[in-house]
């Protein structure tokens, strides 16, 4: 919940994704209607950080953002703000912490940009491009 909350924040307040997108940034799937361009998020893997006694608080979450549009050069304008606004965002000395709605206070170390993937999604007609970033934060 804190990594998705985390994207979610910084989808929504970052000036470059906000131009393009509007505000459309939803969580797990698209609305019945949807309006383009837009974002989907969710989260594909989670895992903790296990010390040998003890628990260090740690998670690395990795989370795919879907970016939909109508045109390839529109889509490819909206995956280069979403890059910008979360690679390498976060402090790995000391953490940055994030006022979220859904999860309070999240302290974040980093985010890692992974794979990306465009596609066409004939039966929607639009442009797709998935990235995963990988989020490492405080429990």
């Amino acid at each position: 919940m804190k990594a998705e909350a985390v994207i979610h924040y910084r989808l929504t307040t970052h000036a470059g994704v906000v131009n393009l997108i509007q505000g459309r940034v939803h969580a797990g799937v698209l609305p019945q209607a949807p309006v383009y361009p837009c974002l989907v998020y969710r989260r594909v893997e989670s895992r903790r950080v296990q010390g040998v006694y003890t628990d260090p608080g740690y998670a690395f979450v990795r989370v795919q953002i879907t970016c939909l549009a109508k045109t390839y050069e529109e889509i490819k304008d909206v995956a280069e703000q979403v890059r910008l606004a979360l690679e390498r965002y976060g402090s790995a000395l000391t953490g940055t912490a994030i006022p979220t709605a859904e999860a309070g206070n999240v302290t974040v170390y980093d985010i890692t940009l992974g794979t990306e993937a465009d596609a066409y999604e004939p039966v929607l007609d639009v442009f797709s491009h998935a990235v995963d970033f990988e989020v490492l934060h405080a429990e």
